[in-house]
């Protein structure tokens, strides 16, 4: 046991060393040009909207389907008042988070995507089980260019919470607004102290 102990120890002690002596130092870096610690004028933040014509964001709203529904998601530019600013965002039907969307499970769903931002997007579906063309997962499945719609037809296999967003930039995208959940239902799968209502 000692012997383990001893080599286990070793072993290690050899491992921290390779780490510590193959990792870069960073005291040694030049930091100049970072902008930490400074303020970036309002005129450069690229969030800033001037535009009176765009729509304000709205609330979440749950959308119930069946099995068979078709429904209609775009994505498009908002804005909402941020302090005392009014700033860009991206939405899903207008809203922050996107819709709700509820299904039953076993439901197939025909979701018709257009998108109306200033960039390509897509739409993935995050936990869904399905066909790998209706995944939404770029580069394996093509963006929808700017002004483009795409009908992606869901299954739903399993119950749970699963959320949508983009797989093009999401960075910037999701971060901006574009998500959404989705919540697959079984008949008798959450007893009455479990069931939350929506």
């Amino acid at each position: 046991m000692k012997y383990i102990l001893s080599i286990s120890a070793f072993l290690l002690l050899i491992g921290g060393v390779f780490w510590y002596t193959s990792t870069p130092n960073m005291m040694g870096m030049n930091m100049d040009g970072m902008m930490m610690g400074q303020n970036i004028p309002e005129e450069d933040n690229l969030a800033i909207l001037h535009d009176a014509n765009v729509p304000e964001v709205q609330p979440t709203q749950v959308v119930e389907l069946n099995d068979g529904d078709t429904f209609n998601l775009t994505a498009s530019i908002v804005k909402q008042e941020v302090g005392n600013r009014t700033v860009k965002r991206l939405a899903y039907n207008g809203q922050i988070p996107g819709p709700v969307l509820k299904v039953q499970k076993g439901a197939k769903v025909t979701v018709n995507f257009i998108n109306n931002i200033d960039m390509e997007t897509s739409l993935h579906s995050h936990g869904l089980r399905g066909d790998w063309q209706m995944d939404g997962a770029v580069p394996i499945t093509p963006a929808i260019a700017v002004g483009e719609s795409f009908s992606y037809e869901l299954e739903f296999p399993d119950t749970g919470v699963f959320w949508y967003h983009p797989h093009v930039r999401e960075d910037y995208q999701q971060e901006m607004g574009l998500y959404g959940n989705m919540i697959v239902e079984e008949d008798g799968y959450w007893n009455e102290a479990d069931q939350e209502e929506y």
